[in-house]
């Protein structure tokens, strides 16, 4: 697939699917977001992904509380 088909086929999901990404997967979209550009390039940006479910719930809560 072309870049451009690509781009212009890309969406934004809302609604998410119970399961968890392939590790592989989710490597790539990791490299992925490091490749992106940023504000003014003067700073790496820091990705973390967690996959263990309570750990998760854990980390949502304090937003859960706010919205």
């Amino acid at each position: 697939m072309e870049f451009f088909d690509l781009v212009k086929r890309r969406r934004s999901i809302r609604k998410y699917q119970d399961r968890q990404i392939e590790r592989g997967d989710l490597e790539k979209i990791i490299q992925a977001g490091l490749c992106a550009p940023n504000a003014g390039g003067g700073q790496r940006a820091i990705i973390v992904a967690v996959r263990n479910l309570s750990l998760i719930t854990h980390l949502t809560l304090p937003t859960k509380r706010i919205v």
